[in-house]
């Protein structure tokens, strides 16, 4: 299982990559790689599973993003989903310090 310290750390780098996403497609690469490296028994433990479940619905809004024919509203959409990332990757590094 990561330390609490370790997976802080790797939160800190998720959230600075997600902040620089410039297309829905990398948000839900960098979502990809988080879901892919990080340690689902660890968060469920120790950080909370609300927020894993959070983090799993932005990807999938995400996903329906490209739906919409509007590049301003696919544009706004996009920005939610971003700020809606941020803030549960500030969520989980602020767990790590409790």
């Amino acid at each position: 299982m990561m330390s609490t310290h370790d997976f802080k750390e790797k939160l800190m780098q998720w959230r600075s990559k997600a902040q620089q996403a410039k297309h829905p497609f990398e948000l839900k690469q960098q979502l990809m790689h988080f879901f892919s490296v990080a340690d689902d028994k660890f968060i469920i433990a120790k950080i909370d599973k609300k927020l894993l479940d959070d983090l799993c619905a932005v990807y999938y809004s995400i996903q329906s993003i490209e739906a919409f024919p509007d590049s301003h509203v696919r544009e706004y959409l996009f920005r939610i989903c971003i700020d809606r990332t941020l803030i549960i990757f500030e969520e989980m590094v602020q767990h790590c310090d409790n």
